[in-house]
């Protein structure tokens, strides 16, 4: 730093030798005009990094609203896989309670009448409670088995459930739907197993592929479905839907698994219940895929023992 003889102003001085010249160019700025220049590259720079984070968390914002939105649409998608679901076997399922509340409203004349004659049994009057009660313990199942489907699961937790319990909460639900059709459902012998889970997503996966395999033979000579548990060789519970077709092409095959990817006709499937049943699975650590190797058409959903 020095001052000038001319006007006085002390400056700093900065000499640098250019090249291999024997010369120098030296600089010589004042404090206020190096805390200028300082103070305006500061600025410049705060603004540019101003604007960039304004930039980024506007970026991010929007990105996380379209997640957000993605999530909600993934989940509307699933609810209303849920309700296609319930929709092709609203009918077997009006069947399933109705049939019960006959036999209830049938007992409860009976009833009256033996009360209104004074001429009654007791071990009669006995089996038409216990049948009356027998009744409407199969509606509150079959009401608990759809309350339970429909309802948001996803914040369940995952716990060790037992194999055949899933499989009775899904029969329960669609039975009806292939006991008032020519197709014969059928259900192995099954095994003592425990799988960790959150059960009503495993019955909504298995609904599902009942429900593909019974759109996919109904109109076939002696149409069937069946259910069954198998345990690997590696320790994995494989739950099996059979059906009585000849398999399904490779083309098909290779595309089955996308989104609303369907061979239904139109306004009969959604295309998205196997996407929907897949992303499941993965996400209960199992898998679930056509079984190549099996002359009949058959998926199967691979998953982890308890």
């Amino acid at each position: 730093e020095k001052t000038s003889r001319v006007d006085g102003v002390s400056r700093f001085i900065s000499s640098r030798k250019v090249g291999d010249y024997n010369f120098f160019v030296s600089v010589a700025l004042s404090k206020f005009e190096y805390l200028k220049g300082w103070l305006l590259k500061s600025l410049i720079y705060f603004l540019c990094l101003s604007t960039l984070s304004i930039l980024a968390i506007n970026f991010l914002l929007k990105s996380l609203n379209t997640l957000s939105d993605l999530e909600d649409q993934r989940k509307l998608a699933v609810q209303n896989a849920k309700l296609t679901s319930l929709g092709e076997m609203a009918g077997g399922i009006a069947h399933e309670i109705n049939n019960p509340l006959a036999i209830v409203s049938g007992r409860c004349n009976l009833l009256l009448k033996m009360l209104e004659s004074d001429d009654y049994d007791k071990d009669d009057l006995k089996k038409s409670l216990e049948k009356i009660n027998q009744t409407t313990d199969r509606i509150v199942k079959i009401i608990k088995n759809l309350k339970s489907f429909s309802r948001n699961n996803e914040k369940d937790p995952f716990i060790p459930v037992a194999v055949s319990e899933i499989i009775e909460s899904t029969t329960e639900i669609c039975k009806d739907r292939f006991r008032h059709s020519s197709v014969l459902l059928k259900v192995d012998v099954i095994p003592d197993l425990r799988i960790t889970c959150r059960e009503t997503q495993l019955v909504q996966v298995l609904l599902n592929l009942l429900g593909n395999a019974f759109d996919a033979v109904e109109k076939i000579d002696e149409a069937w479905v069946k259910l069954s548990v198998e345990i690997s060789s590696d320790n994995k519970v494989l739950l099996k839907v059979t059906d009585a077709g000849n398999g399904i092409s490779e083309t098909i095959a290779a595309n089955i698994m996308q989104p609303f990817f369907t061979t239904k006709a139109v306004g009969k499937g959604t295309g998205l219940g196997l996407s929907i049943s897949k992303a499941i699975i993965e996400e209960h650590k199992g898998a679930i895929y056509l079984d190549r190797n099996s002359f009949n058409t058959c998926f199967v959903v691979e998953m982890p023992l308890a």
